[in-house]
């Protein structure tokens, strides 16, 4: 489209791996098997993850163990002399002002799991995370059990030291146009297309141009760097610059080093006295009712695949008193609960269990208000365009039905209607 986009990608961090240009998504992503490779370069069947929720290699009381994430949320899982169970997991980690762990969003941006570690009467808590950079955070002291008189202080599991690391695959839906760089594991590239037109892939070298069938763009490996360090540096825009950038804030703890921190990302702090899990973000507000997907009706329009209508089968649920609604929503037919707004944002196509809602603190009057000010709005217009014509014809009609035998003058007055007087020039 007569334009030249330099975009660089990296496989770490993982908020690197990916990002959109135009109509499609560029992508890397590491081999480490030739299973692994050759997935990579076939066409994708969607399948979910083994593990949605990930692993965990824990190291504790003198055992180490692997354990799936999903398994130890549904019962407890034995390690050395104690048990470990998972009591939370949040997507997107984040603290609230209430410092109650909350996600930012459905996605895996920032996943975290609470630990739970029993040995006897003595319970730990933990919060460990998929970030390497964040390490196993204790929520406290450890606590005895109901009816326990153990000695916490000389409790051996007090002094025990967890290893935790995280391993959980980023994977997101998988976009319908997308080009993919492939590194095997001899630093060989090779390359993986989707669009409109179907699946491409083969072996990439430096300088090779592709043509991945998203309008008339073409694709060229312009650099490749096989061991390699990313650099961010954050820097205001000049001035006059489109405003397309992201906020970010220098901080730094009493005596510390100041560090950028980015909007949107999780960072890291130091200082003297340890360090600080620090994120800038929108701040994160607690709905007074609970919303629940039933289903996700899509319609299609007669003999072909295209969209005709999505609908959002809900549940409403009031935690006080217990009240449930189910409602509808589609695009342009919101609904109303408690004096809140719901409407039908996006869908995702390759996934019907998911839905989209924008939630907006307005009553409904609001909208009628609004309804009625549009409403003014158009009756205007109508009048500014067809006020006169309406008036001459309603002015004929008077005259056709007025008596011809009354007075010239009392037929003139009467003839003329006086709010048309405006349109005809006679008052």
């Amino acid at each position: 489209m007569g334009q030249s986009l330099d975009r660089w990608v990296a496989v770490a961090p993982s908020a690197y791996g990916q990002m959109s240009v135009g109509p499609a998504t560029l992508q890397i992503v590491q081999a480490t098997t030739e299973a692994e490779l050759t997935k990579a370069l076939s066409p994708s069947t969607q399948a979910p993850p083994a593990n949605p929720l990930g692993r965990l290699t824990l190291t504790w009381a003198g055992e180490t163990r692997t354990i799936d994430v999903s398994t130890a949320r549904q019962q407890p899982v034995a390690v050395g002399m104690g048990t470990v169970s998972v009591a939370g997991f949040w997507p997107d980690f984040r603290l609230n002002s209430d410092h109650q762990p909350v996600t930012a969003s459905d996605q895996l941006l920032n996943p975290a799991v609470e630990l739970v570690l029993t040995e006897g009467p003595v319970v730990q808590r933990w919060y460990v995370f998929s970030q390497d950079s964040f390490e196993p955070i204790p929520l406290a002291t450890p606590s005895r059990s109901a009816d326990s008189t153990v000695d916490l202080a000389n409790a051996p599991v007090q002094s025990a030291e967890l290893l935790a690391q995280y391993d959980i695959e980023l994977t997101v839906t998988e976009p319908d146009a997308f080009f993919r760089v492939i590194v095997d594991t001899e630093d060989g590239l090779h390359y993986a297309a989707r669009s409109s037109k179907g699946f491409v892939s083969g072996p990439l070298s430096l300088g090779e141009t592709v043509t991945p069938g998203w309008a008339d763009f073409t694709v060229t490996l312009t650099d490749y760097v096989a061991n390699a360090q990313v650099k961010r540096e954050v820097v205001p825009l000049p001035d006059g610059a489109p405003a397309e950038g992201d906020p970010a804030l220098l901080v730094s703890a009493a005596g510390g080093t100041p560090t950028w921190v980015p909007w949107g990302e999780a960072s890291m702090l130091n200082g003297p006295d340890g360090d600080w899990y620090v994120s800038f973000s929108p701040k994160l507000l607690q709905l007074p009712f609970g919303v629940k997907l039933d289903d996700f009706i899509v319609e299609r329009n007669e003999g072909s695949e295209s969209v005709a209508m999505w609908t959002s089968v809900v549940r409403l649920i009031d935690p006080i008193v217990g009240q449930v609604s189910n409602r509808r929503v589609w695009m342009n037919h919101p609904t109303w609960f408690k004096g809140w707004k719901l409407a039908q944002a996006s869908w995702n196509p390759g996934d019907l269990n998911q839905s989209t809602l924008q939630v907006k603190r307005e009553p409904w009057w609001v909208t009628g208000l609004t309804w009625l000010g549009s409403l003014m709005v158009t009756a205007g217009i109508c009048v500014m365009f067809y006020g006169r014509a309406v008036a001459k014809k309603v002015k004929g009609l008077s005259n056709l039905l007025s008596d011809p035998n009354e007075d010239a003058t009392e037929n003139k007055s009467s003839g003329t209607i006086p709010i048309f007087g405006v349109f005809t020039g006679r008052s």
